[in-house]
């Protein structure tokens, strides 16, 4: 009697499941990678922080805080400072001297006549805080507000004048240039500027009446000149008169001024003439 050995029952594998385990396991070792990786990354990240938190203030500069758009304080040391850069902003100052040269500006003096005026600024930051926040740019105020104190303390003088004790722009610069700088730093306190000096640096009549005015110069000039010699030669002829012991009567007293005045006031030199009378 043969006996029989029953057939083994076929194993079935389930692929799918296998393949979805699989994944599973790649997906929890990407993600502890992942983990790992960051912890590891973070600490390289301190040192961008950092400097970026970092505020360097160099030498004659002043630096403005603002905490979350509030003015927070003023750092005027110089050195390296670290403060939170995500709710601090900070508006850095110069506080340097500063130079404005105001280009060559045609004005009316007080006659009317046309004078091309140029000058000089120096200016320097005083108050931080102002300069931040109280104009919108420091020194373009300070460049705006010059030339208009310029044209309003030019035109109050003439630039020549022969009248004793009147003003002029020509000889009395000096005096100009304080009422300058005065006019000014009125104007730019607010901004937190001192004004150290507002000079004259030119100063000339406009082109268009530049031969006018010179020839009007030289006939003072010339007015002046031939005074003073009438009045010298004058008390000349007094004295000669006094020491010769000669009295002069009236006609001749009128005769000897309008010799002098014929002699001085002529464009050509004296011929001298002898009265064989």
């Amino acid at each position: 009697m043969v006996e029989t050995t029953p057939a083994a029952a076929p194993v079935v594998v389930d692929m799918d499941g296998i393949q979805e385990e699989e994944e599973v396991v790649e997906l929890e070792t990407h993600d502890d990678n992942r983990a790992d990786n960051s912890c590891l990354c973070s600490p390289l990240q301190w040192p961008l922080f950092c400097c970026l938190s970092a505020l360097i203030v160099p030498e004659k500069e002043s630096a403005v805080q603002l905490f979350c758009g509030r003015y927070d304080g003023t750092i005027e040391e110089p050195g390296c400072y670290c403060r939170n850069s995500l709710c601090i902003t900070t508006r850095k100052v110069s506080l340097a001297i500063k130079t404005i040269d105001l280009v060559n500006t045609k004005i009316l003096d007080l006659r009317g006549n046309p004078v091309i005026v140029s000058g000089i600024v120096s200016y320097q930051v005083f108050d931080p805080r102002r300069a931040a926040l109280d104009v919108q740019d420091v020194h373009r105020y300070v460049g705006d507000q010059a030339p208009a104190v310029l044209k309003r303390i030019v035109c109050k003088y003439p630039y020549d004048s022969s009248a004793p004790g009147e003003m002029s722009l020509r000889a009395n610069s000096d005096r100009v240039s304080a009422q300058l700088k005065t006019a000014l730093q009125l104007r730019v306190a607010v901004a937190g500027v001192k004004i150290h000096f507002f000079n004259l640096n030119e100063l000339s009549y406009a082109p268009e009446i530049a031969a006018t005015m010179l020839k009007r110069q030289q006939a003072h000039a010339l007015v002046d000149a031939r005074r003073t010699l009438v009045s010298g030669a004058s008390q000349i002829a007094a004295e000669v008169a006094s020491n010769m012991g000669v009295e002069l009567s009236a006609a001749e007293r009128g005769k000897l001024a309008a010799n002098l005045m014929l002699v001085l006031v002529s464009d050509r030199d004296a011929v001298p003439t002898i009265s064989l009378e």
